[in-house]
């Protein structure tokens, strides 16, 4: 009697734990299908899917949240956060057509459901699911893009090279951290075959981003590159070599301004010189602090006179040109205090270091990247931006919550079943 109690027991646990699996899994497909689709060509393609995505991916912050709830654990840290962009809001007087409070509700939103605010077990499987199904897009988005040049197809999105997404600026980053992640999978592989065929995807993945013509982005691509090289493998020294080679060469030419011929799989690139597109929004970022040093001129807003030179008195439209002198302009010193003094919570913590560096270093390189592109692009307050999701969710599955001991199982059986997909 007793071992068929335990027997049902036993199969109940199962049970629950597959349709926990299986609801995990469908929620963080559904967000970043959304998300991965919001910022595609098929909205501008089909335009009437704009609305309606994009309030799908709003929907998908809450369907995160509610899947764990009431099991959400706050995370005192982050008020940090919440705290230097509020009080941004509450000393300025900001003009109705930024939408400040709904944009810094949504991006509140967005932190509470894939970033830091709330842990818990289901939250966290969901985040490192959803992290997986992100990079595992960028690789499919890549490689397609990659083919649709090739077989050359017309280019819909905006700007040199955009593939599949809705613009080069959100494809560069994309190829970027595809090839971080494909490298990554290649040092790690113990198969031959896989190997090289991650090899081969890390390959073309760099070709995307100077395809794109992003600049920002092939400097990330470069910098997150480093971190891959910090460990000892075989070749080392040789693909060392090869990157920045393959830099020096992109950047020496871009800094010569080498006339280029339509062949030139890098003429986007060199065609741009070394002329700095955001100089005119750094001097607005500076001058708005100025204005404003202590708690800047508010969440998610710009000064009233730029906004009209630059829009022609457009509804509220934002362009900070620099995720750092974002952040600074609008927040001020204080705000960007309590936004360093957060990350260092992470960065200078020793599971950080122990877990991130020694076993999913990848990770450290997107974050690499990341602060790079920070440099010249300016979505970190973004809720509707994907390379703003994708930062936070990094910091929402790396971070180190205060109950993280208790569900450490937990993540390192996720981790590893996951990851035995790509071993």
């Amino acid at each position: 009697m007793r071992d068929t109690t335990t027997k049902k027991t036993y199969i109940n646990r199962i049970s629950k734990s597959r349709i926990l699996n299986n609801k995990t899994s469908l929620i963080a497909l559904i967000f970043v299908s959304i998300e991965l689709l919001n910022n595609s060509i098929v909205p501008m393609i089909i335009r009437p899917l704009n609305t309606p995505l994009q309030v799908a991916l709003y929907g998908s912050f809450i369907l995160i949240i509610l899947s764990s709830y009431p099991k959400l654990q706050f995370q005192k840290k982050t008020f940090l956060l919440l705290i230097g962009t509020a009080t941004s809001l509450v000393v300025n007087d900001v003009d109705a057509k930024y939408g400040t409070n709904t944009r810094w509700f949504l991006w509140v939103l967005l932190l509470a459901s894939v970033g830091p605010i709330f842990s818990s077990k289901t939250l966290l499987i969901i985040r490192h699911k959803a992290l997986q199904y992100f990079l595992n897009g960028f690789i499919i988005i890549t490689v397609l893009s990659f083919f649709y040049n090739i077989l050359g197809l017309p280019n819909i999105g905006r700007g040199n090279f955009a593939g599949l997404m809705n613009q080069s600026m959100v494809l560069g980053p994309v190829g970027a951290i595809s090839g971080i992640y494909t490298f990554y999978l290649y040092l790690t592989n113990t198969k031959i075959k896989r190997k090289y065929f991650f090899l081969t995807i890390a390959a073309i993945s760099g070709l995307v981003v100077i395809l794109a013509a992003s600049r920002l982005a092939f400097a990330g691509y470069i910098g997150g590159m480093v971190f891959l090289f910090a460990k000892p493998f075989k070749y080392r020294v040789l693909y060392a070599f090869l990157i920045v080679t393959m830099g020096i060469t992109v950047y020496s030419r871009i800094d010569e301004g080498v006339e280029e011929t339509e062949q030139s799989i890098d003429k986007g690139l060199v065609s741009k010189g070394t002329n700095n597109s955001r100089e005119t929004l750094w001097a607005d970022r500076i001058r708005e602090f100025n204005s404003s040093p202590m708690f800047g001129v508010g969440f998610s807003a710009q000064d009233d006179y730029i906004t009209d030179v630059d829009a022609g008195g457009g509804g509220g439209r934002v362009e900070p040109g620099s995720g750092y002198l974002m952040i600074l302009s609008m927040t001020g010193v204080f705000g960007l205090s309590l936004f360093f003094w957060y990350f260092y919570f992470l960065f200078n913590s020793k599971r950080f270091w122990k877990e991130i560096f020694k076993e999913e270093t990848y990770k450290l390189s997107i974050f690499a990247f990341f602060i790079v592109h920070f440099i010249g692009e300016g979505y970190i307050y973004s809720a509707g931006s994907m390379l703003a999701s994708l930062f936070w969710l990094m910091v929402g599955v790396t971070f180190p919550y205060a109950n993280i001991k208790k569900r450490k199982v937990e993540i390192k059986i996720v981790k590893k079943q996951l990851e035995s997909k790509f071993h």
